[in-house]
């Protein structure tokens, strides 16, 4: 029997490394979801053409090394500025842009943001058919000086009849905090 698993285990580590390499990682359903390596955030201010895009990446993905890149996002007390996300899986090459697959399945989706001491406030500008927030397109006010974090978490719904708009999914596909600063 130990010799029937030595023969096997050069197999059983080819089949692991493979997985492991895979662009997709799998949820609790077993569906094969995009790596989100890569948030973008861009904020234009109103009265303004200036677009600031701050940006969270992780080179290698989810485990591994720790993110290379977390921009500080920075706003000014009582501005009011138009915000987009855009996703990026950039383990591949080229780097895919997922943006356009949350916006296609946008009934299976929900940005769901936390901002530390009510800094500032978000409110998200697109919906999906059932009139449910989405979150690729937000507004955002800075409510008062300070420092703390923007969460940013997608929230990915197999069943679109789980979507309330209001509870985060059990499923995941990216979570992200970016440092905040308001003056």
């Amino acid at each position: 029997m130990t010799h029937r698993v030595r023969n096997l285990a050069p197999f059983i580590a080819m089949i692991l490394m493979l997985w492991g390499c895979s662009e997709h990682s799998h949820g609790p359903d077993g569906h094969d979801h995009d790596v989100v390596s890569r948030v973008e955030v861009s904020l234009v201010g109103l009265l303004s053409a200036d677009t600031t895009t701050y940006v969270w990446e992780d080179a290698d993905g989810a485990g591994g090394n720790n993110p290379n890149r977390i921009d500080t996002i920075v706003l000014e007390v009582g501005k009011t500025y138009v915000g987009s996300l855009r996703l990026l899986n950039s383990t591949v090459s080229p780097v895919e842009d997922l943006t356009s697959g949350v916006r296609d399945d946008m009934d299976q989706h929900q940005f769901f943001f936390t901002i530390t001491d009510s800094l500032a406030t978000i409110t998200i500008q697109d919906y999906d058919d059932r009139s449910l927030p989405v979150g690729l397109s937000i507004g955002l006010v800075g409510r008062k000086a300070g420092t703390g974090s923007l969460g940013i978490e997608l929230s990915h719904f197999d069943d679109p009849t789980q979507k309330t708009g209001v509870n985060r999914s059990d499923e995941t596909d990216v979570s992200v905090t970016f440092p905040l600063v308001v003056r």
